[in-house]
């Protein structure tokens, strides 16, 4: 079958050591398929696949689906075209839009930046990124990443949008903001909705004004915790699914939210013309931070920086959701396909360094111990409740006594447990908490103006200068097992902070504790394992 290729990283003697491979699978509903990776020789398969890139635009055409992005004005999707027919066209009113207590409004605007980050046979994705600009102004509120892939023969695009803060947009009050994501659709006639609701339920109906759904918090009632109300008395539930279609007669588009009430406050709105997700919605002031034995709340103030990723689906189609089985789409977006070898496969290959598959036989205390712990994590975000929203999810909490309850930032590197834990089972659950664990370390967990790593805080965000929980073997992994660039990123952030630290605190380090010193050295080590550059493996020799 048609796949790509990419290598992301080698040994020392330039032989490949991760090697990420795409290809589309056929993989009955919670089934599994069995595929055999060969060498034939080089190469290059013939796909519907075709990325043009212009002076002022982007055209990619995937075979069902055609779209452009605007380079100069970007707005998302600028144009796009489903089997021939046109269902969006342009429009300022495309696009994310933060707007603050006053009204005024923040737009994509010019990018600073748009690299072509891959354009395969398989996948194509495209990289931009800028600052929010206020309309008609030139106030910023803070900073954008936006990542699009679009695939050979498939009319749906994964958009990763990643709001950056840096330390000069602090404080940000999030009760004073909307941000939001607004997609204008050509749609004609009879319009029709879908809506997803908890426990699989979709509701829908034909569409005349607005409708919407929020995904709430409230910590009183830990058994539902994370409430759904719409408008009008169409359902009620507790954990919603996260998506809505909005279709005519001929086509549509669903958009869905990757863990969606995971990532509370949300919000979904449909009306005749436009789809709009609420990333962080307006109506929300408040946000509970944690929860547990003790319980407290404190307004969203940000006041040092941070970031977040959000995951969209847009599933372009023809006919109504129905047809197009939107709901079975956004199941497989929610929780994609991984490819798993064999633990004796990932253990022998030392990719993940000296490692062996699980052996509960040999040692059934060691086996035990680690899957109760590993167990423990995910009673524990059920439990308290608060391990969930759009700040925590992927974290967990601690009580330490001197400082009471915390995130503790995960230290010490717990989504990297999860990773080898995945590697020596091949137990997709470990691989699914190590992975929550990197998108949140990626983006919440670090200083993206220095590339410091917080220590565990009530917050997220301690600002105490200290050396000894700085990880990085968590993003490092899960670049190696799933090609998130991302995650490569700010794996180098980290790396270049330690860097900088250890040239001006040499002395520091030579009389520092064990912990301390070890932990730069294995952010170090891993930076340079993920990229062969030997400034981080000079500064680690220092």
């Amino acid at each position: 079958i048609p796949a790509q290729f990419s290598v992301l990283s080698k040994w020392t003697d330039s032989s490949i050591k991760w090697v990420l491979c795409q290809f589309q699978a056929g993989v009955s509903a919670y089934g599994s398929s069995t595929y055999y990776l060969k060498d034939t020789g080089a190469h290059t398969p013939s796909t519907s696949l075709i990325l043009t890139d212009g002076t002022n635009s982007i055209t990619v055409n995937t075979g069902p689906l055609l779209f452009t992005i605007n380079k100069k004005q970007f707005n998302l999707f600028d144009e796009a075209w489903i089997d021939s027919k046109k269902i969006v066209s342009s429009s300022v009113e495309n696009g994310l839009f933060v707007t603050d207590k006053n009204g005024k409004r923040y737009l994509f605007g010019t990018p600073t930046s748009v690299e072509i980050e891959e354009s395969g046979p398989m996948r194509a994705t495209i990289r931009l990124e800028g600052e929010h600009k206020q309309e008609n102004g030139t106030a910023t509120i803070f900073n954008y990443q936006i990542r699009l892939q679009a695939y050979a023969g498939k009319s749906y695009i994964r958009c990763f949008y990643t709001f950056i803060i840096l330390d000069k947009h602090c404080p940000i009050y999030f009760d004073d903001l909307d941000i939001s994501m607004k997609t204008q659709l050509a749609l004609s006639g009879t319009r029709t909705f879908a809506i997803g609701g908890a426990n699989d339920i979709v509701y829908s109906g034909q569409l005349t004004g607005t409708q919407s759904l929020y995904q709430t918090f409230d910590p009183i009632n830990l058994k539902d915790s994370q409430n759904i109300r719409y408008t009008g008395t169409i359902g009620e539930g507790t954990r919603s699914s996260g998506w809505v279609d909005s279709s005519d007669t001929q086509m549509g588009l669903t958009v869905a939210v990757r863990d969606f009430w995971q990532f509370y406050p949300k919000k979904l709105s449909v009306s005749p013309d436009m789809i709009n997700i609420g990333i962080y919605p307006e109506e929300f002031d408040y946000i509970t931070l944690y929860s547990g034995d003790t319980k407290w709340r404190e307004e969203y103030k940000i006041r040092s920086s941070r970031a977040k990723t959000h995951e969209l689906l847009y599933y372009f189609h023809s006919g109504n959701h129905e047809q197009a089985k939107s709901n079975d789409i956004q199941k497989a977006f929610q929780k994609p396909l991984l490819a798993t070898a064999s633990p004796e496969w990932y253990c022998d290959s030392k990719a993940f360094g000296p490692l062996s598959p699980r052996d509960p036989v040999r040692f059934p205390f060691y086996e035990s111990l680690v899957e109760n712990e590993m167990k423990n994590e995910f009673v524990n975000r059920e439990y308290n409740g608060g391990y969930y929203g759009m700040f925590n999810y992927g974290d967990c909490g601690e009580n330490f006594g001197w400082s009471g309850n915390c995130w503790i930032n995960l230290q010490y590197d717990g989504g990297y447990a999860g990773f080898l834990q995945y590697a020596r089972t091949g137990n997709r659950s470990y691989f699914d908490y190590g992975a929550s664990a990197a998108r949140h370390l990626m983006d919440v967990d670090v200083n993206h103006n220095s590339g410091r790593v917080y220590r565990s805080s009530k917050d997220n965000h301690d600002n105490s200068p200290e050396y000894y929980h700085i990880i990085n073997e968590c993003l490092t992994n899960y670049y190696f097992l799933t090609g998130d660039s991302r995650s490569l990123e700010v794996a180098k952030e980290i790396g270049t902070w330690c860097t900088q630290a250890a040239k001006t605190n040499l002395d520091f380090f030579r009389r520092a504790s064990e912990r301390e010193t070890a932990w730069h050295l294995m952010c170090l080590v891993s930076a340079y394992q993920a990229t062969g550059d030997t400034y981080y493996l000079d500064s680690a020799k220092l």
